[in-house]
């Protein structure tokens, strides 16, 4: 009984002889029948992939089946070059609706909640600010000026608390600016509901009346 290994045998003309181990790849011959030549395979050695028969093969180093590091931070790993020379080339890149990407790592994922969160300040007249990116939920109203913010809304902690004196806001088109004090009068704006203005009052100052001064 005779077999022809040829991955072993070295001097014969359809044997790997070297190339196989040359590229660093492993060489293995299906069929040692000796009327069965030319079925020798060279093999990527792992994490490799690829083989090929009668040559040496090409092959492909996806580090997206290798690394865990995407895949762990809930994110999706991509990998353009797949040639085994290029390492930690590997691309993770955060899911929707985040756009950040890092090479060779975990992104750091941010989203400006602000984006879609803005017609929710804007409708009721102020504007939309997300301090920490990083977490959900963390967006917030605040008022425009020349209203002053003095707190959060009761029932909806997401809406400032906004006011408008039009005694000491200098910038706005209805507020006092100096009209009572260049006239030494005090001023008072009884309402600083930003929805009720020009309803500020100059007054004179005692001993003064009304009626005289």
């Amino acid at each position: 009984l005779c077999e022809l290994d040829e991955c072993v045998i070295m001097a014969c003309p359809t044997c790997a002889n070297t190339t196989c181990s040359d590229a660093s790849q492993t060489c293995a011959d299906p069929n040692k029948d000796p009327d069965s030549t030319s079925d020798w395979t060279c093999t990527c050695v792992a994490p490799a992939v690829g083989s090929a028969t009668a040559k040496v093969a090409e092959c492909v180093c996806d580090e997206c089946l290798t690394s865990t590091t995407c895949v762990d931070a809930g994110q999706t790993c991509y990998d353009a070059d797949k040639t085994c020379p290029s390492k930690n080339d590997f691309t993770c890149e955060c899911k929707p609706p985040s756009i950040d990407n890092a090479v060779g790592a975990a992104a750091v994922c941010t989203f400006d909640e602000c984006k879609v969160r803005a017609p929710n300040c804007t409708a009721i007249g102020q504007y939309c600010n997300d301090p920490d990116l990083l977490n959900d939920d963390t967006w917030v109203c605040h008022c425009l000026p020349p209203n002053v913010e003095v707190g959060r809304d009761m029932t909806n902690a997401k809406n400032a608390l906004c006011e408008l004196d039009e005694c000491v806001i200098m910038a706005c088109p209805t507020c006092a600016n100096t009209t009572c004090s260049d006239a030494s009068q005090t001023c008072d704006d009884p309402n600083k509901d930003p929805d009720s203005t020009s309803d500020w009052t100059c007054t004179c100052v005692a001993p003064v009346t009304t009626q005289t001064c």
